[in-house]
């Protein structure tokens, strides 16, 4: 292993590497950014303003070298996964759950570049009496 180098002072979490190891996605912590940079280092550049959107980053994923695929959740607590690219450009909707009952409330996902794949939450509940004795 080769000495610890640090490739960006962003505060930076959740990264991950691209598929080629040239780039870097990661979420900065102070607010509602995704960036990318590359793995030599480099000064980071922001290719989700989440605040700017309406959009809360959970988590961040590469399709390919060239997309970042993003979970987030909206204004209203709604989970979406955006496809962003890395060159810069609009973002795509890829899925959005309209059922509050049925969304993947956790973070983590993962993709093969073709599929995603995620865990849906399911709500349940059981309601249980017990009798109160004096």
């Amino acid at each position: 292993w080769s000495p610890a180098r640090q490739i960006t002072s962003s505060w930076g979490w959740n990264s991950r590497w691209s598929p080629g190891g040239g780039w870097i996605v990661f979420h900065r912590l102070s607010d509602s950014v995704v960036m990318v940079v590359a793995s030599g280092g480099g000064t980071p550049r922001v290719i989700v303003d989440g605040h700017s959107r309406g959009l809360t980053p959970l988590a961040s994923g590469w399709i390919d070298a060239n997309h970042v695929v993003v979970h987030t959740v909206d204004k209203t607590l709604r989970h979406e996964f955006w496809s962003v690219p890395v060159s810069g450009g609009p973002m795509r909707l890829l899925m959005r759950f309209d059922d509050p009952t049925r969304e993947p409330r956790r973070g983590e996902f993962s993709t093969d570049g073709r599929r995603l794949y995620f865990t849906i939450a399911s709500d349940e509940s059981d309601v249980w009496m017990m009798e109160l004795k004096r």
